[in-house]
Parts: C-alpha cells; structure tokens; sequence
C-alpha cells in the first residue's frame, strides 16, 4: 500500500500539532515549577547544607515568644514541633499573626547571630477563617 499525498498532509498535520502541545505542555510546566512558594520547617532549615541561602520558613509561632525591642523589630520563634528557630523582622505583621497560629517567614538565617531575618511574614489561617466585623 502505498501513501497518497492525503495522507501525507495528514501525518505532517498530526506531527506538527503533537510537537506545538508538547512545547507548550513543556512550558507550563516549567512555569508551574518555578512559581511553587514551599516553605521548610525548622528542622528542615537547621538540616539544609545551604542553610544561609533565601528560603521560606513555615511553622507555628511559640507561645510566649513575640517581644519588640527599641528598634520597633519584633522578634518570635518558629517550631514544628521538633526544632524551633528564633525569627527577627523588621517591619508591619499581618493582622492574623498571633502566637499559636501558623506562618510563613520569608528571607534567610543568619548563621552568625543564628537567627532568620525575616523580609516579609505571612500569617496562615485555617480553613475555618472568618474576617473580622467591622468596627
């Protein structure tokens, strides 16, 4: 059986559409790696060989740790229940940071001081979260 110029077009048809949704599969993907924001625990943190580099640092903030000194930083500890990690961070917390709750810090630990300068804290929230009513 031999194939008709028809049937030509259509593998080359067939061919280039396979190729356009590969490149295009292979795009996405590759968008959707790079934009993952994960976080590591502190034991994570304190267990990374590149433990100076940026990172996000997820956990739970300890109970009685949050203390502001005369420099307006405030200063908490992230634990996951394992290890626990001191946060410095110069700056406005979110309305829903509390002690107990969840959050994320983002900057990276000074091995030095051996503490995580914080550039920006994100407060999480359960699945249960309402707003606040107005005042």
């Amino acid at each position: 059986m031999t194939l008709t110029g028809l049937h030509w077009r259509r593998i080359r048809l067939f061919s280039a559409l396979g190729i356009m949704i590969s490149l295009s599969l292979g795009l996405i993907l590759h968008a959707l790696k790079t934009n993952i924001n994960a976080y590591v625990t502190p034991t994570g943190l304190l267990q990374s060989e590149q433990i100076e580099a940026p990172k996000r640092l997820g956990g739970l903030v300890e109970s009685m740790s949050v203390v502001y000194d005369q420099y307006h930083k405030v200063h908490f500890a992230v634990s996951d229940g394992n290890q626990q990690v001191n946060v410095v961070f110069d700056g406005v917390l979110p309305a829903l940071f509390e002690e107990g709750k969840g959050v994320v810090a983002q900057g990276h630990y000074d091995l030095a001081h051996e503490v995580f300068v914080a550039e920006q804290v994100l407060a999480k929230h359960d699945e249960n979260y309402q707003p606040p009513l107005p005042a």
